[in-house]
């Protein structure tokens, strides 16, 4: 494997060392099978830092008959560098992201590339082994019991998670940038300035 490529993919340890295309160029064809965005585990993110959907794939390779049409399944970036901008460019992808808590303890996770900045576009996530901590939850309010189990889930105190920062886990093409979480936000709970509101 090239050397950038090793570096790339040891992500969970260290920063990406210069843009991504440059290391989309030399990376080798990912051998693992599509899966559902909310499946992902801290495992996969480590292996493969960006994800896209199967559909978008096939629609720019213009080869259909060779990917998932199931419009939630997503896959790893493929090799080819012509098609990996494309889809950067162009198309929705979940990229490796790092979270940083109040108390400095840092987590894994993803967020979502598209065209906006904002917690409501880039759906900032936390993939625990535990399983994935959202903090984006549209037009719902999360209960008093949803957001316990998050706690729990991450084990952490509300005073030890927030703020909590997080930021893509390298250079990404266009952004986004990252952004700074206080708590858990819905958009029922917005204010007068329009944007989603949050508890605790």
């Amino acid at each position: 494997m090239p050397e950038a490529a090793a570096s790339l993919l040891s992500l969970g340890r260290t920063q990406w060392c210069g843009p991504l295309r440059s290391v989309v160029r030399q990376w080798g064809r990912p051998t693992v099978n599509g899966k559902k965005y909310f499946k992902l585990t801290p495992e996969d993110l480590l292996e493969h830092p960006i994800w896209v959907l199967s559909m978008d794939v096939a629609t720019f390779s213009g080869a259909e008959e060779d990917c998932d049409d199931d419009t939630g399944l997503i896959v790893p970036l493929p090799r080819d560098p012509d098609l990996a901008e494309q889809l950067l460019e162009n198309c929705i992808c979940y990229a490796r992201a790092r979270f940083v808590a109040a108390n400095g303890r840092s987590f894994i996770g993803m967020m979502k590339c598209q065209a906006g900045e904002g917690i409501q576009w880039t759906h900032p996530t936390i993939v625990s082994d535990g399983g994935q901590v959202n903090f984006y939850f549209g037009i719902a309010i999360p209960s008093a019991v949803r957001i316990a189990a998050e706690y729990e889930r991450l084990g952490i105190s509300p005073e030890d998670l927030f703020p909590l920062t997080y930021k893509p886990d390298g250079s990404l093409p266009d952004g986004p940038l990252g952004g700074q979480l206080e708590g858990f936000y819905s958009l029922k709970l917005r204010g007068e300035s329009g944007e989603p509101g949050y508890v605790r």
